[in-house]
């Protein structure tokens, strides 16, 4: 199996925590620069109310984009904290590992 075809191939070096973050954290910011863009028409819309003569056959879809929305938005400031929280656990980790190889000591030998 190549690198190419799976996203997750480094599953077990990164961790299940964070995959799900580095792979959810793209599409809930796409969705939310979407909505930003350009829903806000749509939300007006529905949040005014539809009346008969203005249905289509659309409504549906923009419903399953008003939830898409509302999840994103609720998701986004919570995945970015556990992005930012995977950075400084990794980072950490790297320091630990650093100071364990060099001996224990932060300054270096002393002898």
């Amino acid at each position: 199996m190549s690198p190419s075809c799976c996203a997750f191939v480094v599953l077990p070096r990164i961790g299940v925590f964070k995959s799900i973050v580095a792979a959810l954290l793209p599409l809930v910011a796409i969705v939310s620069a979407l909505t930003f863009l350009n829903l806000h028409r749509v939300v007006f819309s529905i949040m005014g109310g539809i009346a008969e003569s203005e249905r289509s056959a659309h409504d549906a879809a923009y419903g399953v984009l008003v939830g898409l929305t509302l999840l994103s938005s609720l998701l986004a400031p919570v995945l970015l904290l556990a992005y930012l929280g995977a950075i400084i656990h990794s980072r950490m980790k790297l320091e630990r590992r650093r100071a364990r190889d060099n001996g224990g000591a932060l300054g270096g030998n002393t002898e």
